[in-house]
């Protein structure tokens, strides 16, 4: 909230300051401030609410309400930006308004002149300008082709963090850290007793354990081999699936009456209709179980079988996660991507750079290019400005703990630097390639 206010406020405090360093008195040089942003800031916060406010159709509640606090908390900030910024700015003393704006001179100005230099090059260039930007938006869409989808909890955390080391060294010594569960579901009671289902479930725990990811496999089946072996001198020979029903029914009663009765449950139900097949991953990834449903899938087809077998676990619970807020987020992209196309239809897209330009052009008259140059290096103050500050506040976010923020800090720093760039840049270019049809109703 105080990022979305502080936006608006670097765009007015931007012009304020201009209007001063042309001789304006501070009442005059408010109002004609908030004449020449006002228009822009309303359609930014507009873009910005509806953004947000898609969010309330998601599925995730913690989304749900997080983009109706969002999108309703920045209605009323940029209600704010009309009333508390102009007050502020009527309490500013006059000396410090002078002082201030001595900088905001777009002739000396060693920004203002970047700026103007950066438009420069974009409206004297357009056709170049304009291939590259095509060539590296190739590039991109090239890149969105190689994202994969993948979610791990424990890399979430720096390779060299306790927890991540705790995990790679449990992944060494044991089977596997992220447990996934394939329940075998018989068609009717007593049924995982037969022959013909233990041998079903053991193969898929063979077949299963040919997969990278998988570091070991444990069901009923275990339990009834190594019980063979023992009644019969330890004989390795012997850790076999029996050949009766009946002989499989006597050692599973036998494991019952000297264990734990939860060593039983945690792999065959009372009716004996269901087998639950413990499968141990050595990665957390969405997609370690995500394989596995696969293999099983393919199992059954080259080993018919009346048993279904269906995911389960803490490993498919972090695959179904990651698939519901993929969907969502694609969901939220799409919805978040019209309601604010709908928006910029009406006053066009980079609201401040457009609407400023538009504004310099009916008021004093100049050329086109005159036009970019001034838009660049006066109101493309502000915007440079605004992506500073946000780039800023959310580069904390590469130091912290967590790689997802780190990520997410990156991803925002850079988005608002090369937006800031490609909008004085790009945009030059645009309307220049353009004009002929874009200022026809003007001329």
């Amino acid at each position: 909230f105080l990022m979305a206010i502080a936006t608006d406020s670097i765009h007015i405090f931007n012009e304020f300051y201009f209007r001063c360093r042309e001789g304006k008195n501070k009442k005059t040089a408010i109002l004609e401030t908030m004449a020449a942003v006002g228009r822009p800031v309303r359609y930014t916060a507009l873009a910005t609410a509806a953004g947000f406010g898609v969010l309330v159709f998601m599925h995730i509640i913690p989304v749900k309400i997080f983009g109706a606090l969002v999108g309703f908390g920045t209605v009323i900030l940029r209600l704010l930006s009309f009333s508390l910024i102009p007050a502020v700015l009527s309490l500013l003393k006059e000396e410090k308004i002078r002082r201030a704006s001595m900088r905001e001179d777009i002739d000396t100005s060693p920004v203002s002149q970047g700026l103007k230099r950066l438009a420069g090059l974009g409206a004297n260039r357009p056709k170049a300008t304009v291939l590259a930007g095509l060539l590296l938006l190739g590039v991109a869409v090239m890149g969105t082709t190689k994202i994969i989808v993948n979610n791990n909890m424990v890399e979430w955390f720096k390779y060299h963090s306790e927890v991540r080391t705790a995990d790679r060294v449990m992944n060494q010594a044991l089977g596997g850290t992220s447990l996934g569960y394939i329940v075998a579901i018989a068609p009717e009671a007593e049924s995982i007793k037969t022959p013909e289902a233990m041998r079903s479930i053991e193969g898929l725990q063979r077949y299963l354990e040919k997969l990278p990811a998988v570091g070991k496999t444990t069901s009923v089946v275990d339990y009834v081999k190594r019980i063979n072996r023992v009644l019969h001198q330890d004989d390795p020979g012997h850790e076999t699936v029996p050949e009766t029903k009946e002989i499989i029914g006597q050692y599973l009663f036998l494991f019952s009456m000297s264990a734990k009765p939860s060593d039983l449950d945690n792999v065959v139900d009372y009716p004996f209709q269901k087998a639950n097949v413990w499968v141990q991953l050595k990665t957390w990834d969405a997609q370690a179980m995500r394989d596995v449903i696969g293999a099983v899938k393919d199992y059954r087809k080259t080993n018919p079988t009346p048993m279904e077998f269906k995911p389960a676990g803490i490993a498919y619970f972090n695959l179904v996660w990651n698939d519901e807020v993929l969907g969502d987020t694609v969901r939220g992209f799409l919805l978040a991507l019209l309601a604010v196309f709908a928006i910029l239809v009406l006053n066009y897209f980079s609201i401040h750079f457009i609407s400023r330009l538009q504004q310099r052009l009916a008021e004093k008259g100049s050329g086109l290019t005159d036009a970019l140059l001034w838009t660049a290096a006066r109101p493309g103050k502000g915007i440079l400005r605004n992506a500073l500050l946000f780039a800023s506040a959310f580069a904390v976010m590469l130091f912290a703990p967590l790689t997802p923020y780190v990520t997410v800090g990156d991803f925002i720093v850079s988005m608002m630097l090369l937006s800031a760039i490609l909008t004085i840049l790009y945009l030059p270019a645009l309307i220049t390639l353009g004009k002929g049809w874009l200022f026809t109703r003007r001329v």
